[in-house]
């Protein structure tokens, strides 16, 4: 099991010391000269003093196992070398001419291995006798046929045989950013799970690179640590697990014949606030307001204005239930505000004193073109000092957008609501159009009181626009709360749930509320195709 170290080679054996035989095969001790026979250890006794002297062999002297063992200085001899030997099949004899050793001949198979027989020293005999075989590597079978070869399950593997030959096949890697709220090697491993899932949807390489890496840079501009990075990405993970494939998002064709199918009730529509009646005009009695953001009432717009944008959403601390502002994870009642504003606002929610400022009106029935079948519009407001008006109006259609337009409003501007609305800047506003304007320029595409206006919430829009307008479509309605009236879903939810896409990243653009909108309804008819 362990090999000697020699500790005692030069105490006597104390069975040979008691003139007894020695049992052991392999015995670490030291013994007479003595060879064993079954097994392949040879001993030789020398003197102490020339314990490591060469024995010098004579021209005359007859050689012996003991005497060649001595010389080579060998201690493990093959047993079935000493067996060739005792039974003469090696034959060793001294060349009187050449004093040489010679191997004279080998017996069977092995005189024809050896043509030749050369002239070797007894301790190259011994040598070349005792030397271990050389271990020849056995080489595996090769399979015969492809199937039998396994192929890995890797990552990279399953990729590869989603794309095609003519596709790239290099994996999206994101750029470098010191200021990233993630390492870069987290950000690599999520643009991956992102491209794999694009390409699970139906894009192809190129498209999905694209995608992806669009996607890991959005989270990062607007996430900030990497814990809210981290858990972005898995909500998006699972957005785009729930998202339907590309063909339905592309078939945006062929969904007239179902589109006045969803056409809402009139009384569903009332209600959830629609007004379908003649609305007689009238001013408030009160000229006392109330402020829309912070809640003081004022009669005079001058403020500060103190106040939290965001909305209060319950929270679980320490087992107790509270609730906290969006914008600055403040608990209610600990602050009054986190951003202070120059002018109090208000706005008018009785309809008599909205018809007041602008009059409520009706599409007409006919249109110099063609009347179009259905549409989706968004509206952008913002504060005045007659309330809370229109300044922006987008109309699309399957095929893009129609209309995008500036609106001027009547009163001054006191807020343009620039978190909310996206507009920035009132020279906007300023070259906008009248609301007269905005309605010849709908006849003019082909609105009127017959075609399909979809919207999120669109009830808020139709009385900015002082609209009414029966032939409505509004997916907070189509997709229904799991708690009825008055809850809806926000529009943001829904696209990111059932179109797997993020809006409102950073503002409100009525462009992207429109047609993501337009891309609901566009989904729910696909639906229900695929059902049928």
């Amino acid at each position: 099991m362990f090999s000697p170290l020699g500790h005692f080679k030069h105490i006597n054996c104390p069975f040979a010391r008691s003139d007894q035989t020695c049992p052991a095969k392999y015995c670490i001790f030291k013994h007479a000269d003595v060879c064993y026979n079954k097994g392949t250890l040879v001993s030789h006794v020398q003197e102490e003093n020339s314990a490591n002297q060469r024995e010098k062999i004579q021209d005359n002297q007859p050689l012996s196992l003991s005497s060649m063992c001595t010389t080579a200085q060998i201690r493990y001899v093959p047993s079935s070398f000493t067996t060739a030997i005792k039974d003469g099949t090696v034959a060793i004899k001294k060349d009187p001419q050449s004093n040489k050793v010679l191997k004279e001949s080998f017996s069977g198979d092995q005189s024809t291995k050896r043509k030749d027989n050369e002239l070797k020293s007894p301790s190259s005999v011994l040598a070349e006798s005792t030397r271990p075989l050389k271990r020849t590597r056995e080489e595996p079978p090769k399979p015969t046929l492809d199937r039998d070869i396994k192929k890995p399950d890797s990552f990279a593997i399953k990729l590869k045989e989603r794309r095609t030959m003519n596709e790239p096949m290099a994996i999206p890697n994101p750029v470098y950013d010191s200021n990233a709220p993630a390492g870069h090697e987290l950000r690599k491993r999520m643009v991956h799970i992102f491209y794999d899932a694009f390409l699970k949807l139906g894009y192809d390489a190129i498209e999905s690179k694209e995608k992806s890496l669009e996607e890991e840079k959005n989270l990062c501009l607007s996430t900030n640590s990497k814990m809210v990075y981290s858990s972005s990405c898995k909500s998006k993970i699972l957005s785009l697990k729930r998202s339907p494939p590309k063909e339905i998002l592309e078939k945006k064709e062929d969904v007239s014949d179902l589109i006045p199918k969803l056409v809402h009730p009139k009384q569903q529509l009332e209600l959830w606030g629609y007004n379908f009646g003649y609305i007689n005009p009238s001013e408030p009695d009160d000229p006392l307001r109330e402020c829309d953001r912070c809640g003081t009432k004022f009669v005079n717009l001058t403020g500060p204005c103190k106040y939290h944008w965001g909305k209060l959403f319950r929270e679980k601390v320490g087992g107790e239930k509270i609730r906290v502002y969006t914008c600055c994870e403040v608990k209610e009642g600990e602050s009054s505000g986190c951003t202070s504003e120059e002018f109090h606002v208000y706005r008018y929610q009785h309809l008599p004193y909205l018809a007041n400022v602008s009059p409520y009106v009706s599409l007409s029935t006919d249109c110099p073109g063609k009347e179009r079948m259905y549409c989706a519009l968004d509206c952008e407001l913002c504060y005045t000092t007659l309330g809370f008006e229109l300044v922006h109006l987008t109309v699309v259609d399957k095929e893009g957008i129609l209309l995008n337009q500036f609106i001027r409003p009547k009163g001054d501007v006191l807020s343009l609501n620039t978190r909310f609305s996206g507009i920035t800047s009132k020279t906007q506003l300023e070259s906008g159009i009248s609301m007269r304007e905005m309605y010849e320029k709908l006849k003019q595409l082909g609105i009127t009181r017959n075609t399909i206006i979809i919207g999120h919430g669109i009830e808020n829009d139709l009385n900015a626009m002082r609209l009414i307008h029966e032939q409505v479509i509004d997916t907070a309605i189509l997709y229904k709360h799991e708690r009825g009236p008055p809850f809806r879903y926000s529009l943001k939810y829904l696209t990111k749930r059932y179109l797997g896409k993020e809006i409102q990243t950073d503002t409100h653009h009525s462009e992207e509320d429109a047609i993501a909108a337009m891309d609901l309804v566009i989904y729910w008819i696909q639906k229900i195709k695929s059902r049928t």
